[in-house]
């Protein structure tokens, strides 16, 4: 078995070696310092970019939020003013319904009146004219309790109280009537 040693001979250059890689290690670290104030620099740089980016956007973005605020609120008032404008029109509508009721009823009691006595004045003894213009009276009552009818019906459509009744009716004679 054989052994072998390796040895080093430091010799009179190791001082030299030694104060030449205390010089590159300064140097290392001189220089390792400098990269890191570089580094430091330009962190420091775009962080204040950063920053200003953020602040521009921050700005724009509340800007932006500000008018939509002032958009909700118009259309809120808008909204409001368009619930204002619906419960006045519906309230005007039932305002009418029933006056259109009342009225074709209040209308309605005094027309039978008159179609009841027209009736009774033809039933009497009357020469021909006075026949003639009695039939007038009663076939124009008659067209204006129709219409009073037709207004009472209307009034009962838009409360939805209608009710649909069938009646056999004559097309010809309903023409010739108006």
């Amino acid at each position: 078995d054989k052994t072998f040693g390796l040895a080093w001979s430091r010799g009179t250059s190791f001082q030299k070696q030694e104060t030449a890689s205390a010089t590159i290690a300064a140097a290392s670290l001189s220089l390792g310092s400098c990269l890191l104030v570089v580094i430091v620099v330009n962190l420091q740089s775009s962080n204040r970019r950063t920053k200003q980016i953020v602040k521009e956007r921050t700005l724009a973005l509340s800007a932006a939020n500000n008018k939509l605020q002032q958009e909700i609120q118009e259309r809120q008032r808008a909204e409001s003013k368009a619930n204002q404008a619906y419960r006045a029109a519906d309230a005007a509508n039932s305002a009418k319904s029933e006056f259109l009721a009342t009225m074709s009823h209040e209308m309605r009691t005094p027309m039978n009146s008159v179609l009841g006595f027209s009736e009774l004045l033809g039933k009497s003894r009357l020469d021909a004219d006075q026949q003639l213009w009695t039939s007038y009276i009663q076939s124009s009552g008659t067209s204006l309790l129709n219409l009073i009818n037709d207004i009472l019906d209307f009034s009962k459509i838009e409360a939805g109280k209608f009710e649909l009744e069938h009646t056999a009716f004559s097309i010809r004679q309903a023409l010739e009537e108006v």
